[in-house]
């Protein structure tokens, strides 16, 4: 693909990756993200469309997390780990992840790019937390062209619904926004 050596440049690469989550597994604020309904992108537009919505995912995701401390890697197609040492600098990330994808325009009809993370205390919690996040995205059954950020915050980070309110508001403005 086009995009590796972006990654491997910008993301890093699988190897980094496995070696830094051996040292660092269950220390730190991890954010596991997964590319919402990459494979309808693909299948439906094309390969270099899949191509343009991970490259653009990738070098705004790259940028945010290094301004904010953080390191980031590639761990599939569509899905991507971010690791954080302070909690604000987490959400911080998180919620300019948030906006700044939902301003992205791949020129495709039909279809904003859009992502599903779990935020949590150690690589386990946040899995755990991404896993919750997909399974509310499933249940919210919003068509494919709705751009929908689903975002779950870990219990393992004290009051995730103060969190959520935070950073995304409450009530009807959070729900319009699938923050979890």
């Amino acid at each position: 693909f086009p995009y590796t050596t972006l990654f491997r440049s910008l993301l890093g690469n699988l190897k980094a990756r496995d070696d830094f989550l051996e040292r660092h597994r269950d220390d730190g604020y991890h954010i596991h993200i997964d590319l919402n309904n990459f494979k309808h992108v693909n299948d439906t537009y094309s390969h270099d469309a899949g191509d343009k919505a991970i490259t653009s995912f990738g070098q705004i995701a790259s940028k945010l997390s290094r301004s904010a401390g953080g390191k980031g890697f590639r761990s599939g197609e569509d899905e991507f780990i971010f690791h954080f040492n302070d909690l604000d600098k987490t959400r911080d990330f998180t919620q300019a992840l948030h906006h700044q994808i939902g301003k992205v325009d791949l020129g495709l009809p039909k279809y904003k790019l859009s992502f599903s993370a779990g935020v949590g205390k150690g690589h386990d919690h946040a899995e755990e937390s991404l896993r919750a996040a997909k399974t509310k995205k499933i249940a919210a059954k919003a068509p494919i062209g709705q751009a929908q950020n689903h975002i779950h915050f870990h219990e393992s980070l004290g009051n995730s619904e103060g969190l959520a309110k935070e950073m995304f508001g409450s009530g009807e403005e959070r729900d319009r926004k699938s923050v979890v």
